[in-house]
């Protein structure tokens, strides 16, 4: 039995302190160093703590209109519009979160199994490899790996869920060191998704990528397109709480 994504989710799949090596990975912490390295401009890289993305998404023959907003460590708002109707999906960094501004009576759904951990995932702020160990994630570098379609061979870095968080392959582009494919299922058993990041640009020092694609079954099942990014833009953490009327 497969598990099977709810269709708004599958937007999610858009961006050191101590975790778990292998012992006999001593090269791991190293390229988790030049992966950081990859992500932000140094002088920068500390310095941020919110990102916010405005983009398009396309899937099953649809499109919706999204923006992002992330705050770090982990809290995150989707807002989506789509076919003159308005969606909010937010990740408050224990739950995740979903309704329609546009029905005042409709209650809130409460994200809860794939959902809640598509969101969780989504919503760590510098990706999913550092602070893996904090997240409850064991981590293990199984080596350098040559992808299809892809140019350079990859660093390929498994992340299994100690606390149930599923299990996550990571891949890193050997030579620029940002990450280019992700694979998560659940369980072991499980058809993993597959996300693709390419079009990377650098913003305001970090690099973003600008299209992100998903497959399951080897099948496409959407791509998104962001147009606009911006870090640090003052985000308050109360926009990633849900309003007083709806709690």
């Amino acid at each position: 039995m497969h598990t099977r994504y709810t269709p708004t989710l599958l937007l999610v799949a858009l961006l050191l302190s101590p975790f778990m090596l292998s012992a006999q990975d001593p090269g791991l912490s190293d390229i988790l160093r030049k992966h950081r390295r990859a992500q932000a401009d140094v002088t920068k890289l500390y310095g941020a703590d919110t990102l916010r993305l405005k983009g398009v998404t396309v899937q099953q023959g649809q499109s919706y209109d999204f923006t992002l907003f992330k705050k770090s460590p982990d809290l995150l708002r989707y807002e989506i519009s789509y076919k003159e109707r308005n969606f909010v999906i937010i990740y408050d960094g224990k739950r995740g979160y979903y309704w329609s501004p546009d029905e005042p009576d409709r209650p809130v759904q409460i994200a809860s199994g794939m959902q809640d951990l598509l969101l969780r995932q989504e919503a760590y702020f510098d990706g999913p490899l550092l602070n893996a160990g904090a997240r409850g994630f064991a981590m293990n570098y199984k080596g350098l790996y040559e992808l299809p379609d892809l140019p350079n061979p990859v660093h390929y870095i498994e992340l299994r869920g100690t606390r149930g968080e599923g299990l996550m392959d990571v891949f890193l582009d050997s030579v620029s060191y940002l990450e280019v494919m992700r694979t998560f299922r659940p369980t072991e058993a499980d058809t993993p998704l597959v996300t693709r990041f390419s079009d990377f640009r650098t913003v305001e020092g970090f690099t973003i990528p600008f299209r992100i694609d998903n497959s399951y079954h080897d099948q496409p099942l959407s791509q998104t397109r962001v147009i606009e990014a911006d870090v640090n833009a003052g985000i308050l953490g109360f926009f990633f709480e849900l309003p007083k009327d709806k709690r």
